[in-house]
């Protein structure tokens, strides 16, 4: 018994791994990440267009709210895609645990951005937060930035359930 409770430890440790976005430092702690002070100019907002509707995806509920541009450090800039997050079912859960990005630019894909600690914006593990039956928490999603419109996906995150929150960001006007 022993053995496969390591075992389950060990896969679990394995697709966390699996699923962390190249370059980050490694650190898998789910504390709230360091408060960061930037000296680039403020991050802008996309145009407010008609937002899609918040879509139940299993016992989750996940609704669009709005994209910045983040710029941490001199060479490098991010596309911050905000969203609400509720949990609806009857158990704590996370968005990490549940939901998955995918995100797409004249069909070539955009890659979810990781950090080094020390240019994370501030919340930047809220997704990993666990969040308790009936409350919701608003996270976000960091892709590098890309010049034109990125058609994003957020589905369940096993790819079983059909209902998805499907649109679309300029990112040219942010």
């Amino acid at each position: 018994m022993k053995i496969k409770s390591i075992l389950a430890l060990l896969m679990t440790v394995l697709m966390m791994f699996s699923l962390a976005a190249c370059g980050g430092d490694g650190d898998t702690n789910t504390t709230d990440a360091p408060q960061v002070e930037s000296t680039t100019a403020p991050a802008t907002e996309a145009p407010t267009e008609a937002a899609p509707e918040p879509v139940a995806v299993g016992d989750v509920t996940i609704e669009y709210l709005r994209a910045e541009k983040y710029a941490p450090f001199e060479n490098g800039e991010t596309i911050l895609v905000y969203c609400k997050f509720t949990n609806n079912s009857t158990e704590e859960t996370s968005a990490y645990k549940t939901l998955y990005l995918t995100a797409k630019c004249n069909g070539e894909t955009v890659q979810e951005m990781d950090y080094l600690e020390d240019d994370r914006p501030e919340g930047f593990l809220d997704y990993a937060k666990t969040i308790a039956p009936g409350e919701s928490i608003e996270i976000f999603y960091t892709l590098d930035y890309v010049d034109g419109v990125i058609d994003i996906t957020i589905q369940d995150l096993y790819n079983t359930i059909p209902e998805k929150l499907e649109f679309s960001i300029d990112a040219s006007a942010l």
